[in-house]
């Protein structure tokens, strides 16, 4: 726990109540930071990997220039799967030829060198069965209920795939998609719903479960490979990393390939006089690696504490622009003077939001207790700043010239939900909702122990790796929105801070 000056009367502090823009990074600094964190690996930097481990030594020492006070870099082992190299290719009745590849299922499994050689078992008519699904409260890992509604050719897909002979094949599977929050359906629970909302939201979710599930059920029909069809364009499929957040080691090597292409190799599976194999190579490695969490301490007037958090590992400089925008968020409290801060800030960047969420789980386990007294709400911030990009109908994607979608999300504590509509009402194309109507994002292991705002957008780039920094960072990003964000953010630190003071 952070202890009061003695010169500082919580009874009297003059506590800040309002912000000051001006005290913000201007937007040329923002951008700086950003192309900083894009020198490290296109800002593709899974977890464990050494990318991240530099880039959160980067963090860290940031933090500690600027006058974050007790900043801690702490290790977590973890067993980190690398891929080396993939391809893919297809042999139609002694024709053989390469099959354009969008890249690997992350965790999978390895092959050998020369890959795996197997007949292709071609599963069309997979679906989500929609009948009575409430998406509100549908958790953002999407487990239980959720996965017994993908189908295959209309009945369960669990049940459907052992009538198929899959054993010692490898399986083409197209993957079904629907959007995981039809707002129509829930927008009556909304706090706060602003202008032109999409009509459903979030779909890529569940093209992300859809993937692991139908992995995970040919792999007990016996399939030896993957290959999973993506419901997107080639510019949205390439280099599409999922399902995350999932690091465990299937045993079944997986690929991507586009609708393009799997519609290819369903004319010549579905040719009965012709025979259909395929070369499946992935190799990869599995290596022990160490993965990082930063914490530290911006003291304030009293010891009531907020938590501002985000996570270090990411797939490019928009998916991991939270530790930048904490950057950002640090650099303007410190600006002011302790006795006008109404709360400490302790900030959190953990690893490993790809990785079960072990980075918060372990600093929970590790820190909890001692500052469990002090806690009044976290905040978690991902995706600033992101701009709307959409499928044309040939399959190419391209910028609106709109802001993405931002979904807030908040307990049913009064000083949390006041000050989430009040962010809301700054920002066209917003919606403001209880948790447990909609809820995505990776502070969810923070609603374990305290109140929370889940701030987040999901762009239909947000899991493309290795994009070209300068294109996410000058074209996906627009900073005077990050800069209006961040506004908002620090405004909504103070309406809590001091909304908890006057409750207390």
């Amino acid at each position: 726990m952070i202890d009061r000056p003695k010169d500082i009367d919580e009874g009297t502090a003059d506590f800040k109540t309002t912000v000051d823009p001006e005290k913000l990074p201007d937007a040329n600094h923002l951008q700086r930071w950003l192309r900083k964190k894009g020198q490290f690996n296109k800002g593709f930097m899974p977890t464990g990997s050494p990318a991240q481990a530099k880039y959160t030594k980067l963090l860290a020492n940031d933090l500690r220039e600027i006058g974050v006070e007790e900043v801690k870099r702490n290790g977590i082992t973890i067993d980190r799967w690398k891929p080396l190299t993939y391809s893919l290719v297809l042999n139609s009745d002694g024709n053989e030829g390469p099959i354009p590849v969008m890249g690997y299922v992350p965790y999978s499994g390895s092959t050998s060198e020369k890959g795996i050689e197997a007949p292709v078992s071609y599963l069309s008519g997979t679906s989500f069965n929609t009948a009575g699904y409430d998406p509100k409260g549908v958790p953002g890992g999407l487990g239980g209920e959720l996965e017994d509604r993908f189908l295959l050719e209309g009945e369960p897909f669990h049940e459907s795939i052992k009538k198929k002979d899959v054993e010692g094949s490898i399986v083409v599977a197209e993957l079904p998609i629907l959007n995981k929050y039809p707002l129509n359906k829930i927008q009556d629970d909304f706090h706060l719903l602003h202008g032109d909302a999409p009509e459903c939201w979030g779909g890529d979710h569940f093209a992300c479960v859809a993937g692991l599930k139908i992995l995970q059920e040919v792999q007990k029909a016996g399939a030896v490979g993957f290959v999973g069809i993506l419901p997107y364009g080639p510019d949205m499929a390439e280099k599409h990393y999922m399902p995350y957040g999932t690091p465990s080691l299937w045993g079944l090597p997986g690929l991507y390939i586009d609708p393009f292409t799997g519609n290819q190799i369903k004319k010549e599976t579905s040719k009965k006089t012709t025979n259909v194999s395929a070369r499946l190579r992935l190799q990869a490695s599995v290596e022990k690696s160490e993965a990082h969490n930063i914490h530290g301490v911006i003291p304030g007037a009293t010891d009531r504490e907020i938590i501002l958090s985000s996570h270090t590992d990411g797939l490019n400089t928009l998916e991991d622009n939270g530790p930048i925008a904490i950057l950002a968020l640090a650099k303007y409290f410190l600006s002011i003077p302790r006795e006008q801060r109404p709360v400490t800030l302790r900030l959190v960047l953990s690893n490993g939001h790809f990785y079960n969420n072990i980075g918060k789980n372990h600093f929970i386990k590790h820190n909890w207790s001692d500052i469990a007294d002090s806690v009044i709400a976290a905040i978690e911030v991902e995706h600033l700043g992101a701009l709307e990009r959409t499928e044309r109908t040939n399959g190419t994607y391209c910028l609106t010239g709109k802001p993405e979608f931002q979904l807030v999300s908040t307990s049913d504590a009064q000083p949390l939900v006041r000050a989430s509509k009040k962010y809301g009402q700054q920002f066209d194309r917003i919606a403001v909702s209880p948790l447990e109507t909609c809820n995505t994002g990776s502070g969810e292991p923070w609603i374990d122990v305290t109140d929370v705002v889940q701030l987040i957008s999901v762009p239909t780039y947000l899991l493309n790796y290795e994009l070209p920094d300068e294109v996410v960072t000058d074209n996906f990003h627009d900073i005077n929105l990050f800069r209006r964000q961040l506004q908002g953010i620090v405004e909504m630190v103070l309406d809590i801070g001091n909304d908890e003071a006057s409750d207390g």
